[in-house]
């Protein structure tokens, strides 16, 4: 790999698997995320986002580990209502869909282990106040995730008409309590199945 510095940014450049890659820690946060996709896309020859990382779960089913495959992502803390905009994927002008073929390769990759398939979104904050899941869950009943970084990127990636998907590994259910796990724990198995996923999905996402 070959280490390239834009900025306070380092991107890595390479293969993985065959198919040239750059590789980037996008940061914490909308900004952060935001920032370091749209460096990536114009110094950079992408035909394709795919982003890994970590989130909350929404759905009392679900278990520490599942995985989420985006469908379409939002911003939960944009609010425009003042100016008549109601909140939700139906109406926000900032909903963004992910590439269909992206999240059909990534479904046949994962094969049968276990991960939902569904709308996600993101803000600026850590989200574990029952009060502020409710919100995010009245305004969002189809999210079944909460993140802080996906909907930015997925945003840039439109400005860019750049195919992209967000997978999620989940780090904890925010609709349920004590069910955490370790982040030392979590960590070394999220990341070694993310790892995977990306290496094996590379042939199908170069062959499109």
């Amino acid at each position: 790999m070959k280490e390239v510095r834009i900025d306070a940014h380092v991107f890595h450049t390479g293969t993985l698997n065959g198919t040239k890659v750059v590789v980037l820690l996008s940061g914490i946060g909308k900004v952060e995320a935001a920032i370091s996709t749209i460096l990536c896309l114009k110094n950079f020859p992408v035909k394709g986002i795919v982003n890994i990382g970590t989130a909350g779960g929404l759905k009392e089913e679900q278990e520490v580990l599942d995985v989420v495959v985006s469908t379409k992502t939002a911003y939960h803390d944009f609010d425009l209502t003042a100016f008549g905009e109601p909140k939700g994927f139906a109406t926000s002008r900032y909903v963004v869909d992910a590439d269909p073929n992206y999240i059909d390769a990534f479904q046949r990759i994962i094969g049968e282990e276990r991960h939902w398939i569904g709308p996600i979104v993101s803000g600026d904050m850590f989200v574990g106040d029952p009060m502020v899941v409710a919100s995010i869950i009245k305004a969002f009943p189809e999210a079944i995730c909460v993140e802080m970084e996906g909907a930015a990127i997925a945003h840039a990636a439109k400005i860019f008409n750049t195919p992209f998907v967000i997978l999620r590994s989940l780090s904890d259910i925010a609709v349920k309590h004590g069910n955490a796990m370790t982040f030392e724990e979590y960590l070394v198995k999220a990341s070694e199945r993310s790892a995977r996923w990306c290496y094996e999905v590379m042939p199908l996402l170069e062959s499109m």
